[in-house]
Parts: structure tokens; C-alpha cells; sequence
């Protein structure tokens, strides 16, 4: 016998659970539920990452992550290991 519990929401429900999830005052059980019901009906995609606040980051194009990957190895060859603000500084240079 299986304890599985499985939902289908209409629209309207969804919308409601939309307009749920949106809120800051939830409780964290309250929230992980609704997090639950939204994984269920419809998957990973469904479960978007919280906005954040800031500019957006930059993706960067194929020939930048390839200079990037290129510094960062021949770093690594000779022994050097870069942290994140240094890395910046130079990369300002």
C-alpha cells in the first residue's frame, strides 16, 4: 500500500499557489509544502530560483570563457591559485 499522495490543481489553483508562494510570511512548513505541490505538478522547471537583488550578472561569451579558462590553467600549471577579488583586480587591469 502506498503512502504517496498525488494532486492535480486546476488553473484557478495554481494561480492561487502562485499568489501564495509570493508572499514573505509564510511559516517554513507552510512554504516547503507549496514548494512540494509546485515540484509535483511541474517538475524542476516549476521551482524557480528566489529573485535577487542587485544588478543582473553577466554571461559571458564563448571566447571570454575561453580566455578566462586559458588564464586560469596556465595559473594553475605554475602553482598559482587565484580567490575571486584578486582574480577581479586583474582581470580590471
Amino acid at each position: 500500500m502506498s503512502n504517496i499522495l498525488r494532486i492535480e490543481l486546476t488553473d484557478d489553483q495554481r494561480g492561487e499557489l502562485h499568489i501564495l508562494l509570493a508572499r514573505r510570511d509564510l511559516t517554513r512548513s507552510t512554504r516547503l509544502r507549496a514548494e512540494c505541490i509546485r515540484f509535483h505538478d511541474g517538475g524542476i522547471e516549476a521551482l524557480p530560483d528566489a529573485p535577487r537583488l542587485g544588478r543582473p550578472a553577466k554571461v559571458l561569451g564563448g571566447a571570454d570563457r575561453a580566455a578566462l579558462a586559458e588564464v586560469l590553467d596556465r595559473s594553475a600549471a605554475a602553482g598559482v591559485t587565484w580567490t575571486v577579488p584578486a582574480l577581479r583586480e586583474w582581470l580590471r587591469e
